[in-house]
């Protein structure tokens, strides 16, 4: 039985290969790019709420680099940092006056921006992919 004090960390890779994720986009596919992270959000809420020792790193692994996204350059400790980050947070976050977690909607929203960042900042020629 694990202990009161004992931290539960939950370690989450998304690959999110553009060759991929295009093929499934041209193969008309169910399973897109965004559901596959809201999927991902909602297991690591999930996890995030069965413990107050419950602690979640998602990491985002492209063809020219791996970045974290959660906790990101927006977080330190679980902790928001700076006037920045909260600017950022009222630019872009629609707010939880639905009844969720709003730490968790913040979370989310920080999540897919920063996956669109990757995504628009590593976009691939036909060279990088073998045509």
């Amino acid at each position: 039985m694990a202990s009161d004090d004992e931290i539960n960390l939950l370690v989450i890779v998304v690959d999110v290969n553009p060759i991929w994720w295009g093929q499934q986009a041209l193969a008309q596919s169910e399973f897109t790019l965004s559901k596959c992270i809201d999927a991902v959000m909602v297991m690591g809420n999930a996890h995030l709420f069965m413990s107050r020792n419950s602690k979640l790193a998602i990491i985002a692994s492209h063809i020219n680099e791996s970045r974290f996204l959660y906790p990101g350059k927006h977080w330190k400790s679980g902790e928001l940092l700076g006037d920045s980050a909260n600017d950022f947070l009222e630019s872009n976050c629609s707010g939880s006056k639905d009844g969720k977690y709003e730490l968790l909607s913040i979370a989310n929203e920080i999540v897919m921006e920063d996956v669109k960042d990757l995504m628009t900042k590593n976009q691939m020629t036909a060279n990088q992919i073998g045509r």
